[in-house]
């Protein structure tokens, strides 16, 4: 049986479907981003890298893969099947990201990297604090975040697409349990009580339907769809069912009604996803600029 760690309303699920899906994200995120990361690192050098809620590790198994010289540690509340497909030079633990004790006993890196962790953090301030004080000089931090609820370029959706309330229904719920599916909205305040300066947020897209007029946009698009419509049951089933109460035929017959008009109604939709394009540390000035979905980077001193 997997091994796993305790934490409070821990909202996702860990069956063979979800694995799946994140093996797909995977894939949907690293063709996003054109690459596992766009912080510049120089990986012709042995860097100890280290990915905060890793899921199913793939992130860091590709990453040990492409730079076999480094090590690479990766670690989740919940042990993944796919750890042990893992090179050499990869070590994954069950662990949970928000404890002394987790942090205690990992040593400093030039890397550190998290994506779309969002779903099981509540104290930002202290996570944002532990990876700076966790860096080597002159590493990085890079977090890759979502921002709910989803927006519309048509305007009569916010007010009648099933989706959007969906959304809505998520960031409404999670606040209930300090699950804050907004934070990227409150991260320049977040980055600059941890001591980091000149933050700039920026917005960009991920596309949930087909509806861009250009091939790639399409094609981004359609994993989008496809990503949310796999993942959306598993994403909501806790926080419906156990906060609110609902049966679960209840939310069943809700997301079904969903995915049909996702997949039916040609919705114009995306998922912001917000991150920091520039930034200040102890005086230290950086800018980066990423092409498609940002991230938040700090680099160290």
């Amino acid at each position: 049986m997997p091994a796993t760690v305790e934490h409070p309303e821990y909202v996702l699920p860990n069956n063979a479907a979800e694995s799946d899906r994140l093996d797909f994200q995977h894939i949907l995120l690293t063709r996003t981003f054109e690459g596992l990361h766009r912080a510049p690192l120089d990986t012709s050098k042995p860097l100890r890298v280290l990915d905060i809620g890793c899921g199913t590790g793939n992130w860091a198994i590709d990453f040990a893969k492409q730079s076999p010289q480094s090590q690479v540690i990766a670690f989740d509340v919940q042990e993944k099947g796919d750890w042990a497909t893992a090179p050499s030079n990869c070590t994954f633990k069950v662990a949970d990201l928000e404890t002394d004790e987790t942090w205690s006993s990992l040593g400093d890196f030039d890397f550190i990297h998290g994506r779309f962790i969002v779903i099981g953090v509540r104290d930002w301030h202290a996570l944002l604090k532990r990876c700076h004080a966790h860096l080597l000089p002159g590493g990085f931090v890079e977090v890759q975040e979502f921002c709910m609820p989803c927006k519309s370029l048509d305007s009569k959706d916010e007010e009648t697409s099933k989706f959007i309330a969906w959304s809505n229904s998520m960031v409404s719920v999670g606040n209930q349990i300090k699950l804050k599916l907004q934070i990227m909205n409150d991260m320049p305040d977040l980055m600059k009580a941890a001591g980091i300066q000149g933050v700039d947020l920026k917005e960009f897209r991920m596309l949930t339907g087909p509806w861009m007029e250009d091939e790639e946009g399409k094609v981004l698009g359609r994993m989008g769809q496809q990503n949310l419509v796999q993942g959306m049951y598993g994403f909501g089933e806790t926080l419906h069912t156990k906060i609110l109460g609902w049966s679960g035929e209840k939310y069943q017959g809700w997301v079904d009604g969903i995915r049909k008009e996702m997949l039916e109604d040609g919705l114009r939709t995306w998922l912001p996803v917000k991150g920091m394009s520039k930034w200040t540390y102890e005086g230290r000035e950086e800018t980066y600029a990423p092409q498609y979905l940002p991230i938040c980077l700090i680099r160290k001193s």
